[in-house]
């Protein structure tokens, strides 16, 4: 019964270790930069202000200008932001 107890007890820690492990993997990850585009659509612009940039597929994109990470830069309409 002891042998149960203490394989079971290994198991949940290991699966603790693991677990945490990940989450402080997930947050060393380099942020990525954004696209040269939406940062050149914002020269010279105002945070709030609306402008449209060309996207990785030629595509034109409706974005707002918003600080990222203290850098002026345009995020699509739709686009989830991901903050500092």
């Amino acid at each position: 019964m002891s042998r149960l107890i203490t394989k079971t007890s290994l198991f949940i820690v290991s699966l603790q270790l693991l677990c945490s492990s990940s989450a402080i993997a997930g947050q060393n990850e380099p942020r990525k930069k954004p696209p040269k585009e939406a940062i050149e659509a914002c020269i010279d612009k105002q945070e709030g202000q609306e402008v449209t940039f060309k996207g990785r597929k030629g595509e034109d994109l409706n974005a707002t200008c918003v600080y990222i990470r203290g850098e002026l830069v345009a995020l699509p309409k739709g686009h989830k932001r991901k903050d500092d």
